[in-house]
């Protein structure tokens, strides 16, 4: 059995070891789907190419010069109207004070361009813009990440990952690493997820340490990558002990 092979996950049966392999590749491919995730999530904030700390600043921390709406339709909703008039007349209404009298100058443009996602029944990420009731929350200063948000961003990422982390861990308990070498990995792995969702909060709370979240992420993707790659190295790349095939039999 799996807890009593001391040898190394390359003595596994063939059948165990190609089941270790598509774990660890599917668990590597949801990882890297993850990344993927955030970039689309995250890389249109400051409405510039490419992902960077000031993408992560506005979504955390946010921009007290300006409104969340004006934010959201100058940087990652931009894409969802349809042409830079739009655009702009939107931003010219807001920056007019967003007045409730004015509102049905871009009622049409905001029922056009976000209604599927943020009427009152889909209400995507709790956002609703069926009415100037509806908006007027998101024409004050913009303060990032509300705590409510951050708390179901957190809950959900930790239950997500923690899991599949554990199960990695277990998996590489049994490779043929020295326990300092094994001892060092998984507490390293486990930390990174309090350094992660630690950096969310940290930078929520201070602009500058927008930096944070980036290397959360990096210590999150790190941990991953070891526990992923080095059970896998070790099944089909190291010689069994002793020099022996690995176990080809059921």
């Amino acid at each position: 059995m799996l807890w009593q092979d001391s040898k190394g996950l390359n003595r596994l049966p063939l059948s165990f070891r190609l089941g270790l392999t598509a774990f660890l590749v599917v668990a590597g491919l949801g990882y890297l789907l993850g990344l993927a995730n955030i970039w689309v999530s995250y890389a249109p904030v400051d409405g510039k190419p490419g992902l960077s700390v000031a993408d992560i600043r506005l979504s955390f921390y946010g921009d007290p010069s300006g409104s969340k709406l004006e934010k959201a339709v100058t940087g990652g909703m931009r894409q969802y109207l349809s042409s830079d008039a739009d655009k702009d007349a939107v931003v010219g209404w807001i920056k007019a004070g967003g007045k409730e009298s004015s509102f049905d100058s871009i009622q049409p443009i905001i029922s056009t361009s976000c209604a599927s996602c943020h009427s009152a029944e889909v209400a995507t990420a709790g956002i609703v813009l069926a009415s100037y009731k509806d908006i007027s929350p998101l024409l004050a200063s913009d303060s990032g990440k509300s705590v409510s948000r951050l708390i179901g961003l957190s809950h959900t990422h930790v239950n997500a990952l923690l899991s599949l982390m554990f199960c990695l861990s277990v998996v590489f308990s049994f490779t043929r690493y020295s326990n300092k070498i094994k001892g060092v990995v998984m507490v390293f792995a486990f930390a990174s997820f309090v350094i992660d969702v630690g950096s969310w909060w940290v930078a929520k709370a201070v602009a500058a340490a927008a930096p944070l979240v980036i290397v959360g992420g990096m210590c999150l993707g790190l941990a991953y990558a070891v526990l992923v790659f080095l059970p896998l190295h070790e099944i089909w790349l190291v010689k069994a002990e002793g020099g022996s095939k690995p176990k080809q039999g059921a």
